[in-house]
């Protein structure tokens, strides 16, 4: 989907946006979110449902309360 792989093929993404006129997508393992035009973007032929929501890690190791 108008992102190419090291190897050249396809990257598959999960659209989490349209704005402006363009898609912003992510891949479905999380990470950066990139953008593309509407004539770049092609339905799957088997639609996928997932989470693309990750936790992120915490900012520090202190307990709450801490300074650090």
């Amino acid at each position: 989907m108008a992102k190419r792989g090291l190897g050249g093929e396809p990257v598959e993404g999960v659209c989490m946006d349209c704005l402006a006129g363009l898609y912003y997508l992510r891949s479905e393992h999380g990470g950066c979110e990139w953008t593309t035009r509407p004539e770049s973007v092609q339905r799957l032929d088997a639609p996928r449902f997932v989470n693309v929501q990750h936790p992120s890690p915490p900012r520090s190791v202190a307990p709450i309360g801490e300074v650090t």
